[in-house]
């Protein structure tokens, strides 16, 4: 389930439907697997702890990239630009 709203969200994202609302979408979706998945893995295995913090570290550039796409808006060649829809 997870995998297709990423997909979906993404693709939103890629073509500017609802742009502001699938950014967000997305960024959420990253935090709480990023929270959800990492902080319980850092917990136990001392060996991969670099490894670990090292996707973390991935994870928040792509919530930081998310929320600057969604603080931004889409661009003039989007669904939504080219329907006149809001966000």
């Amino acid at each position: 389930m997870q995998f297709l709203t990423t997909l979906g969200g993404a693709a939103a994202v890629a073509s500017g439907y609802k742009f502001t609302v699938a950014a967000g979408l997305l960024s959420v979706l990253v935090l709480t697997h990023g929270i959800g998945s990492y902080a319980a893995k850092l917990g136990g295995h001392k060996r991969h702890r670099d490894a670990l913090m090292f996707v973390g570290a991935q994870d928040l550039s792509v919530l930081a990239a998310l929320l600057l796409l969604a603080a931004t808006g889409p661009g003039g060649l989007s669904v939504d630009a080219k329907y006149g829809k809001g966000n």
